[in-house]
């Protein structure tokens, strides 16, 4: 029988936001709403077949989890526990193992998911809407529907071609989850090559300050030229800084900067970092204490929830500028 809890968060990471006195539970903030409460690592960031797929015999296949993420989670537990040690810097040895499970814990999330998910929507209608402005292509799709089905009528031109230019009101669109899935994971060896090129530091702090973490723990964010925030900003741009919490005390920082210029870990840079974990959590924020800045925080970035994760408008000129490509 294929496993059934896959967890996006695996627990080897969890643990490390565990009080070290009982209970040995964190506190989960979530931005749907309700009181925060108590969790334990294996009752966190968890999914039902989540990674599951359908085999080609019609069989579930869990290969995913058991083949390919359960082993990297493994890989990387003892650098994790390490990592927490105060003063701790990542080795030579570690960072390609690192590199691996960062690039899966961007691609293997809830968030990235649906957002293959919309962006694979989004993608379909522009692509109608195309097509919708080629005679030539819409008389052989009525050429060959009718072909493949003698018996049945088919479309006039102009239906069809009102079908394609409003294919959102006319028809219910979505993506197969497993799908998005599987298309997200194929993404991870181009992220971690992004990572393995940036400059990385582990961030201890001496104070009480602590770090938190959410459903989707590796941050990636940039300022473009008028300043705005950019918040899941690509790991490639010069300006990219990318922060993954280690542990409450601990925080893995990674930019593009000169040698030399590390953080400074004081309260501002706490918050910060805490802002932007909240503000890219799809739904939870993790606490290893009952913390009013997380339930703060959590309030305050609740309308995430109903973004849509792709400016619909600059994915429509990408498309439009590869369609151009390749008609060139």
């Amino acid at each position: 029988m294929p496993t059934k809890r896959h967890h996006y968060l695996p627990q080897c990471y969890l643990e490390n936001f565990l009080p070290t006195d009982k209970p040995k539970t964190f506190w989960v903030y979530d931005k749907v709403g309700g009181a925060p409460r108590q969790q334990t690592p294996i009752n966190t960031g968890v999914e039902g077949h989540l990674y599951t797929v359908i085999g080609p015999e019609g069989d579930p296949d869990d290969f995913v989890e058991v083949g390919i993420l359960a082993p990297a989670d493994g890989r990387v537990a003892p650098i994790l526990r390490r990592w927490v040690e105060p003063g701790a810097q990542p080795t030579k040895d570690e960072l390609s193992v690192m590199v691996e499970f960062l690039a899966y814990m961007h691609s293997r999330v809830p968030r990235r998911i649906n957002h293959m998910q919309e962006f694979g929507k989004l993608y379909a209608v522009r692509r109608s809407q195309e097509l919708a402005c080629r005679p030539d292509l819409l008389n052989k799709y009525l050429e060959r529907y009718e072909r493949e089905h003698p018996d049945s009528p088919a479309p006039s031109h102009e239906d069809l071609q009102t079908s394609f230019t409003n294919v959102e009101e006319r028809f219910e669109l979505s993506i197969n989850r497993q799908a998005a899935m599987l298309i997200s994971l194929a993404c991870s060896r181009s992220i971690a090559e992004e990572l393995a090129s940036m400059h990385w530091e582990l961030i201890h702090l001496q104070t009480d300050d602590q770090f938190v973490t959410c459903d989707a723990p590796l941050v990636s964010f940039a300022s473009d030229d008028s300043g705005r925030a950019v918040f899941g900003a690509g790991y490639g741009i010069s300006q990219a800084e990318v922060s993954f919490p280690v542990s409450p005390s601990s925080c893995l920082f990674l930019n593009r900067w000169a040698p030399g210029n590390s953080v400074v870990p004081n309260k501002a840079f706490v918050r910060e970092m805490n802002k932007r974990t909240a503000r890219i959590a799809e739904r939870f924020v993790i606490s290893q204490k009952p913390s009013s800045e997380a339930e703060e925080l959590t309030k305050r970035f609740a309308y995430t929830t109903n973004l849509p994760k792709l400016d619909r408008e600059q994915l429509f000129r990408m498309i439009d500028k590869i369609t151009d490509s390749l008609d060139d």
